[in-house]
């Protein structure tokens, strides 16, 4: 074990050999979201060894913390292979996306800095039709960076504390063909790695481009597809809809290295659908959980009163939903007891699968000024339509 002064951004830590450990059951099940998307509704055939997408990227990293302009010191870029079809049927066709389109993108992403390194990642994308040939991307999956900190062989790679890190991906892009060579996609957005703060540091790294995809002829006139089936009548009913959810994670708090401390809370929520079939629903919540952190990052009582650990929030937002699954995406408001380095602003982000009528299961984490923190497994209670 080993002391390093650094400034303030980079820490004064002692680091543990077996944190990275750590990370791989919330990770796992956190990307494992890929893997039901693929089978919400029936199973896709193996994916042919072919890539049907060819891709390379362009960029920058967004030096969203003041610390990351010590890291950022030159340009990103990626290549990538990627497998994919073209859906049809089920919650695609009743949520009027036609031309929508799921694949696997396996890619090595240079991040811009000997400190940031090299990041393999393997993401799970979905893309749809806005207007025209234009189209919005967005993805989720798992990453592995080459150069997380280490207090003596990595001081200054604070970016990331931990090989295994989470991946998003958002993209808006055009389309267009060429002629007796196949299709051409160009797209902007951002691609972001973090570990949730599974793992400290978890400053996270977000890379701004330019994506640049070529589609074979073979693929653009004859693409692959995949018709999904029909979701139960309980998936589309409309109007309200309650449920109630019990979730369970970790969070690192302090100096890298130090005690993991748990987290659960009990959140129950409101979903309104206008009309059968569609694919949106409005949401509303109340959460109550018991953040053990607090200890370190609450107030000064918290550490021998248990009361002051009890963190209440409210929160706003939509649901989309893709058969048995959905997306919600909810804006928070911490009403009691705030985290003193987090504040009270959050955006709660949660995958949900629909193992039966009645029970679910989530997976999902909070955001805060664009810092991922305290992923969580959720079981979910859907006892009846309220109207």
């Amino acid at each position: 074990m080993h002391a390093t002064k650094l400034r303030r951004a980079t820490f004064e830590v002692e680091m543990q050999q077996s944190l990275n450990h750590r990370l791989l059951l919330p990770l796992l099940a956190f990307c494992l979201l890929g893997k039901l998307g693929v089978s919400q509704e029936q199973v896709m055939p193996p994916l042919l060894w072919t890539p049907s997408e060819y891709r390379v990227s362009g960029g920058y990293a967004l030096p969203h913390r003041d610390a990351m302009h010590a890291l950022v010191t030159g340009h990103a870029w990626s290549g990538s292979v990627i497998w994919g079809k073209h859906v049809e049927g089920g919650w695609a066709s009743h949520g009027h996306r036609t031309g929508t389109w799921q694949g696997l993108e396996l890619a090595g992403t240079y991040a811009g800095s000997e400190e940031l390194g090299w990041i393999a990642h393997a993401i799970w994308l979905n893309r749809w039709p806005i207007s025209g040939k234009v189209f919005s991307e967005f993805g989720l999956g798992l990453a592995w960076a080459t150069s997380p900190f280490d207090a003596i062989e990595a001081p200054r790679s604070f970016a990331l504390g931990s090989h295994a890190n989470a991946a998003l991906r958002i993209n808006v892009g055009y389309a267009w063909s060429i002629r007796q060579l196949g299709s051409l996609q160009l797209a902007a957005g951002l691609t972001h790695f973090s570990n949730g703060s599974v793992a400290l540091p978890n400053l996270g790294i977000n890379l701004i481009g330019v994506h640049c995809t070529f589609i074979p002829l073979e693929h653009q006139e004859k693409p692959r597809t995949k018709t999904m089936t029909t979701p139960p009548l309980t998936e589309q009913n409309r109007g309200l809809h309650f449920e109630t959810t019990l979730r369970v994670g970790i969070r690192d708090t302090g100096l890298p290295g130090g005690v993991v401390h748990p987290t659960t809370s009990w959140m129950n929520s409101v979903h309104y659908r206008h009309r059968e079939r569609h694919n949106w629903s409005w949401s509303a919540a109340f959460d109550l959980g018991f953040n053990q952190s607090l200890r370190v990052n609450g107030s000064p009582d918290a550490a021998s009163d248990p009361s002051r650990r009890l963190q209440s929030a409210l929160l706003i937002g939509a649901r989309c939903h893709y058969g048995r699954m959905a997306l919600t995406l909810m804006e928070g408001w911490m009403l009691t007891e705030q985290d003193k380095e987090l504040g009270k602003r959050h955006l709660h982000t949660a995958l949900q699968y629909a193992v039966t009528p009645d029970w679910r299961i989530e997976l999902g984490l909070r955001s805060f000024r664009l810092r991922a923190d305290s992923p969580f497994l959720g079981f979910v209670w859907h006892p009846r339509r309220l109207g």
